[in-house]
């Protein structure tokens, strides 16, 4: 027993795990030097685990078949106890003693719950900004050098896609209505940058404009503006243009 002790406490003393030994009473027979660190109070020998460690209490006939079944063990897992997280594991040791660890899984289990937190507040986050894109009256649509990423809900009414993906298969790309010597969505934004482009959408005109969002992806907002922009092309007395402006039209998509 003493050399179990002695191997326990050399291997198992980095502050990640203690032990207590106990006989087929449920009494200890030993114990780890740190482990009351999760107790309610200093363990002693002979004292009973159950009342120590009641989180095993109605287990008693699982723990009972592991003195004499080696490959049995019974797991209590991400119990908090004394302002630490903590795996139980009863184990085979002998057939009059077995072996209680008590794995210190504080510092993985405050980590998974920032991270769960984090990603909770991520998503609220997400879901606001959604709403808040969703709401707006522009059509928004977000690209890399090839590629349309993302889009607000006016922008998939408008063009009668369910998700970005469909305007993929539908090889939609934007540029090359503006402008057929345009590559991708990058001479776009160099184009559109800074200022404004009118852009005629099957009947409907809309203003043009870009900005960057970060180093590889631009925001593109389409703001119609078709009664706008007819009041200020016909006069009003001779129902003529008063002037031409510059656009496009799109290609049918």
């Amino acid at each position: 027993m003493k050399n179990i002790q002695i191997i326990l406490n050399a291997v198992l003393s980095k502050n990640i795990i203690e032990y207590i030994l106990i006989d087929k009473n449920f009494t200890v027979v030993s114990s780890s030097e740190n482990v009351h660190k999760y107790l309610e109070k200093k363990l002693n020998v002979g004292d009973d685990i159950l009342s120590v460690l009641p989180e095993f209490v109605g287990a008693e006939e699982n723990i009972r078949k592991i003195f004499s079944d080696p490959a049995l063990s019974y797991v209590v897992e991400s119990v908090y106890k004394n302002e630490y997280y903590v795996n139980m594991c009863v184990e085979h040791y002998d057939e009059e003693i077995a072996l209680i660890l008590l794995h210190n899984i504080t510092d993985t289990t405050l980590s998974q719950q920032k991270l769960l937190q984090y990603s909770n507040e991520s998503i609220l986050l997400n879901n606001t900004l959604q709403k808040i894109l969703d709401s707006q009256n522009a059509l928004l649509f977000v690209t890399n050098k090839e590629d349309i990423t993302y889009v607000n809900e006016q922008f998939m009414e408008y063009f009668s896609v369910k998700r970005v993906s469909e305007l993929k298969r539908r090889n939609l790309k934007l540029y090359e209505y503006l402008d057929g010597n345009l590559q991708d969505y990058d001479a776009l934004f160099e184009r559109v940058n800074s200022k404004e482009e009118y852009v005629i959408i099957d009947n409907d005109t809309f203003i043009l404009q870009a900005s960057c969002i970060e180093s590889t992806h631009r925001l593109f907002t389409l703001t119609k503006v078709t009664k706008l922009t007819k009041d200020m092309q016909i006069d009003s007395l001779t129902g003529v243009y008063k002037k031409v402006i510059s656009t496009r039209i799109l290609k049918e998509l």
